[in-house]
């Protein structure tokens, strides 16, 4: 028999075949004309994800129940937000694109993000899926149930958020302005806070196959880590704050929005240092 050794060598396989899948990305703007189509931009992207997730699934053998709930959740993840930035990028237009339009260059930084992005974010659901078989399944546990009801209010924020941002800007009336209804009214990145929720309770739901303290699975906190600081630091936050700061920072009614509302978190108060935002005013357009 081959024991636990070939057990652990078709995990490791398997985890390279899933990883292998999600760094195509990398070689999607060497193949395709670089010319910014915006709706194959986003699909790419959230489709690997949901390609990535299937087959390490499905190749992964770890049919447990928390693995079932990991894929569920993913899937409803990207099939919602792919389908969501598909059809916003078709009907509005995307302003991500505009300086890469005669720029393969940055064109290409674009899609090497896209991978990272895809490569860091599902590594704690690739291990998830191909968990061994040589360390007994944990029950649940509280991180299960923290996770599953964190996933599943980033989830809801999230969707709503977008949902009503896509509302109030697909009306001619809305022309030119800012959005201060809804979640919006409360937070001026609900979408945002909502994105990180999700990923700090998929992490969670994975945790239970980690193993001991000693695997390097924990190593994979990378994930909800590195969607926070991507938001907050590089593609999220600071391009929207200088777009609305370039739109309405000198317009009483935003400043005063900008000042009564919380950065990400929507609440009907002002959070402590709530109104700051990075690098300057404003927020999603």
């Amino acid at each position: 028999m081959c024991g636990c050794g070939c057990v652990e060598r078709e995990r490791d396989r398997e985890r390279e075949e899933s990883v292998a899948l999600s760094s195509l990305s990398f070689a999607h703007p060497f193949i395709h004309k670089p010319t910014p189509h915006k709706q194959i931009y986003d699909f790419f992207g959230t489709g690997t994800f949901l390609a990535v997730n299937v087959l390490a699934f499905a190749w992964g053998g770890a049919s447990t129940p928390r693995s079932t709930v990991v894929f569920l959740a993913v899937a409803l993840w990207a099939l919602r937000l792919g389908g969501f930035l598909t059809l916003r990028a078709a009907r509005l237009g995307d302003s991500r694109f505009e300086a890469a339009k005669n720029s393969p260059l940055l064109y290409l930084v674009y899609w090497l993000m896209q991978a990272v992005w895809v490569f860091t974010t599902l590594s704690p659901v690739v291990w998830c899926h191909t968990a061994s078989f040589t360390t007994p399944p944990r029950g649940l546990w509280a991180p299960d149930i923290i996770g599953g009801l964190l996933f599943a209010y980033g989830w809801v924020v999230e969707a709503v958020a977008d949902a009503q941002k896509f509302k109030f800007k697909s009306a001619p009336a809305n022309r030119g302005k800012f959005i201060d209804s809804g979640l919006w009214a409360w937070a001026r990145y609900p979408n945002y806070w909502g994105e990180m929720c999700v990923w700090a309770g998929i992490w969670l739901l994975c945790s239970g196959s980690f193993g001991g303290v000693g695997s390097p699975a924990w190593a994979t906190v990378v994930s909800p880590l590195f969607v926070v600081g991507l938001l907050f630091f590089v593609s999220g936050i600071p391009l929207q704050e200088k777009q609305a700061g370039d739109r309405w920072g000198g317009d009483p009614a935003f400043m005063a929005y900008r000042a009564r509302t919380n950065l990400l978190v929507p609440l009907p108060f002002k959070c402590v240092g709530g109104g700051s935002g990075v690098g300057g005013r404003g927020r999603r357009d």
